[in-house]
């Protein structure tokens, strides 16, 4: 179940690429973290796309957008989700997703993605803490269903 926050430049994305995108980036989140292909899993993947303005966005304190499209990804994950394999794999999946969803796009593409676990019984759902145990059962992730049938 991660929140992911992409940011990018205002006005390179409109409906159709933004749409590629988070699909892709839904995808990199399922292969990364486990999640079957399932909309009831699916549902706990949250994506906020947030244009950021000309402008307001400096790459070594200087306006880049003209040659380059700035993009940064956070990704909020529960605590014992990710190894460091699942984080490459994520990386280079949403590093996919990107490209993929701007590939008309002629200015190259820097990309800065950052991961960060949450410790357990630190996210709250609907007004309940969670544990990693309940992300499990409801997210669905194939190499943590052991601790579901343990709780």
């Amino acid at each position: 179940m991660p929140n992911i926050i992409i940011k990018i430049p205002t006005d390179v994305l409109d409906a159709g690429p933004q749409q590629r995108l988070v699909d892709g980036v839904v995808a990199a989140a399922a292969a990364a973290e486990q999640i079957p292909d399932n909309p009831k899993n699916r549902f706990l993947c949250w994506t906020i796309v947030e244009q950021v303005a000309a402008g307001h966005w400096a790459v070594g304190g200087q306006d880049v957008t003209s040659s380059y499209i700035p993009i940064l990804m956070q990704v909020f994950v529960p605590a014992g989700v990710l190894n460091e394999a699942g984080r490459a794999i994520y990386a280079k999946r949403m590093h996919q997703a990107a490209t993929a969803a701007l590939s008309t796009e002629k200015r190259r593409i820097l990309m800065s993605c950052i991961f960060q676990e949450v410790d357990d019984g630190t996210w709250a759902v609907d007004g309940t803490l969670w544990r990693l145990p309940d992300f499990s059962r409801y997210g669905g992730y194939a190499h943590l269903q052991h601790l579901v049938s343990r709780s």
